[in-house]
């Protein structure tokens, strides 16, 4: 049997979908899976270290407002979907799973033209564009969130976690961790609050901040800062007395898997599809995390976190209240289920 996983744009698709295809893998070894990605070079390094064939194909970015790159993304797409025709074709996967993203577009086109049947899975709160087009052609649609579905294709499966985060151990530190997450990109907007609140931060706790490639090079006192944040991710979540992070679904599910403390500071509609707001205000209303209105409001609750043992006691509670289920491995049961 063979399966291609499919989806990228960022590392938070790529990512999910490997921790799903390792579950597959492990369960059945016999099995040829491969993955269909763009060709950022991270994603197929990513891919490539987990020990899967990775085939890079052209992928235009699917966007909601005006631009030239729409225009040269167009033929991109189309040249997309021929590669993804021919890959398809020659590899006859028995199923395809897509994780979202622009680029898992043509691959599931391209699924539906070759007859191979699709499952496609949603992290975010609502469905994005890619997976509103995808949906058309899959049998199953997985959500990570728990919202209410009325279409019987839908499938509450939880986001897929690293079983890395999932096993890690780690004690929370005495003295204040402040664990500052951007995503594998970074977000500048949230790396300038840092910057100009670092004397703040640093007074009540110690400083560890994932910049991604737009941070600076910045020398302080109880604060160090990285680029991106791999081997000693999952111990710094479970470590940090707080974490300070956009709200992607990868992201802030991998926290609630291990009771992080979260203040998040979602990415804005003049950036996003509003996916992160979104996913911001569940937890909110849930009474998981907290959620930061602008850069001074960010800050003021991220102390009162440091300060407030009954606001931290509240926080655990709630989140120890939710019972998320094994993403992966019911994920797997759905694709074997599907293909056997």
């Amino acid at each position: 049997m063979k399966v291609i996983f499919t989806g990228g744009g960022t590392l938070g698709h790529v990512i999910p979908a490997i921790t799903v295809a390792k579950e597959l893998k492990e369960r059945r070894p016999d099995f040829d899976l491969l993955y269909i990605g763009g060709k950022k070079k991270n994603e197929r390094e990513y891919v490539e270290a987990n020990g899967f064939r990775f085939i890079p194909i052209p992928s235009g970015k699917l966007r909601r407002y005006f631009s030239f790159e729409n225009f040269l993304d167009f033929f991109r797409f189309l040249s997309g979907i021929v590669c993804a025709y021919f890959v398809v074709g020659r590899e006859k996967p028995d199923l395809i799973f897509s994780k979202g993203g622009f680029v898992s577009v043509p691959v599931v086109l391209a699924g539906a033209v070759h007859h191979v049947p699709v499952i496609t899975h949603e992290s975010d709160i609502s469905m994005g564009l890619a997976n509103r087009i995808n949906s058309h052609f899959a049998r199953k649609i997985c959500f990570g969130f728990d919202v209410k579905q009325k279409d019987e294709r839908y499938v509450y499966t939880g986001n897929p976690i690293r079983r890395e985060i999932l096993e890690s151990t780690a004690s929370r530190d005495e003295r204040p961790l402040i664990l500052v997450l951007g995503g594998s990109l970074g977000a500048r907007s949230l790396n300038e609050c840092i910057y100009a609140h670092l004397d703040e931060l640093t007074k009540e706790g110690y400083v560890v901040h994932q910049t991604g490639p737009t941070g600076k090079d910045i020398e302080h006192a109880n604060y160090e800062h990285h680029i991106f944040i791999n081997e000693e991710l999952p111990s710094l979540m479970r470590r940090a007395t707080v974490v300070i992070s956009r709200s992607g679904a990868n992201t802030i599910s991998e926290l609630r898997s291990v009771k992080a403390l979260m203040v998040l500071f979602p990415l804005q509609t003049n950036a996003s599809r509003g996916d992160q707001i979104e996913n911001a205000h569940y937890l909110e209303e849930r009474g998981e995390a907290l959620v930061g209105k602008d850069g001074d409001d960010l800050i003021r609750k991220v102390i009162s976190v440091l300060k407030d043992k009954d606001l931290r006691d509240s926080l655990y509670e709630n989140l120890s209240r939710e019972n998320l289920p094994s993403a992966s491995r019911i994920i797997v049961d759905i694709i074997l289920k599907e293909i056997l």
